[in-house]
């Protein structure tokens, strides 16, 4: 008998089955069909009136999944970007069995069937890690975003040490920032994806200065006070307290030594004209961080300063980024006049923070 899969259900193929006893049958026959509920085993029939009617039958085909492959298997191509395959970059919540999609823009969700729509569960008081557990950020995301990625290295090249012994990044993904740092003796690469750390590994494998490590963000594997410089980019939205993120960088980061910091903006002036025109409901100007999708956070500048000050960082200067990301701009202007105009502005414009994004320079004090 052939299976047909809906949502969390499985429906065999329309099947004559005889009616319990007691139960009159009129003339004409009627079909029903079996239905196995994945999520509790439950298992019954619908009639042709559309009565559920109970019984205790075989258990769920393949263990209440649609698919009939083992359990603990993996394919082996887990993770990669088939060419001209086009899907949403997954995250992952280490920690939980679930994960979390982003649904591709202007296309709405469909409802599985014979079941009602499955609520969110509550965050637990300790909210787990999101890492992503695909290539799609490297080769989707990215790919589309030449000018954010040139904001990011113009602002780096201005804040970051040119030389130093150690180095360490932490959130490094696959390694995008990997050729910024050519002027220290020692990098690392600290990222909590195991498929981004797979591709950094082989992407940076010939060069023997650069280490790839899998690690947490919030409980770094390294002594107090063991690099020269830590750098830190597009990590803290994934954070709604980034107040341990950001003692963890202290921590590791020698007296004297430099913390390169980037983090989204909650009081830019997109969000603070979608508040005028009454676009949004939440104030850019508050303290604290607010969640604009599940698992992104943008913070206030006022909190961020507040946590550095509590990690022994003193900022020595600001850039404002990506200053010119909106849609209209970046789909008609050529890129290099997008970049040459940000290069100009990053640096005045730091210490007001327009843009989405900020980046800092801050200083271990002791």
């Amino acid at each position: 008998m052939g299976y047909i899969a809906a949502g969390p259900w499985s429906l065999p193929l329309v099947e004559l089955v005889p009616l319990p006893n007691g139960v009159a049958v009129s003339e004409r026959p009627r079909i029903c069909l079996p239905v196995v509920a994945a999520r509790d085993r439950r298992v019954g029939y619908v009639d042709g009136s559309g009565d559920w009617r109970r019984h205790y039958g075989s258990a769920c085909p393949h263990g209440g999944r649609s698919d009939p492959a083992s359990a603990g298997e993996v394919p082996p191509d887990r993770g990669l970007q088939r060419p001209n395959e086009r899907r949403p970059v997954r995250l992952r919540l280490v920690g939980q069995r679930g994960r979390l999609r982003r649904s591709q823009a202007g296309r709405r969700r469909r409802k599985s069937l014979l079941t009602e729509p499955r609520g969110i569960e509550p965050p637990s008081p300790e909210r787990p890690l999101a890492t992503y557990e695909d290539l799609g950020y490297r080769d989707l995301f990215w790919a589309a975003r030449r000018y954010e990625d040139a904001c990011d290295r113009i602002a780096i090249r201005a804040l970051l040490p040119p030389s130093g012994d150690r180095l360490i990044e932490v959130g490094a993904g696959f390694g995008r920032l990997a050729g910024e740092y050519q002027g220290y003796g020692e990098v690392v690469l600290l990222d909590s994806s195991e498929v981004h750390v797979a591709a950094a590994r082989e992407a940076l494998a010939s060069d023997a200065r650069i280490q790839v490590v899998l690690g947490d963000a919030r409980a770094l594997p390294y002594p107090d006070g063991y690099f020269d410089t830590t750098v830190c980019v597009r990590v803290l939205h994934h954070f709604a307290d980034p107040g341990p993120v950001l003692a963890e960088l202290g921590r590791v980061t020698r007296p004297g030594g430099v913390v390169v910091l980037e983090y989204a903006n909650k009081r830019n002036l997109k969000s603070i004209a979608r508040r005028v025109l009454g676009r949004q409901t939440w104030s850019p100007f508050e303290l604290g961080s607010v969640e604009y999708k599940p698992f992104h956070f943008d913070h206030a500048p006022v909190g961020i300063r507040r946590a550095l000050l509590r990690a022994d960082l003193r900022i020595e200067s600001m850039r404002s980024a990506s200053l010119f990301r909106l849609p209209p701009l970046t789909r008609r202007l050529p890129l290099s006049l997008l970049v040459a105009a940000e290069g100009r502005l990053q640096a005045p414009l730091g210490p007001i923070t327009p843009g989405p994004s900020v980046f800092l320079r801050a200083r271990r004090s002791k």
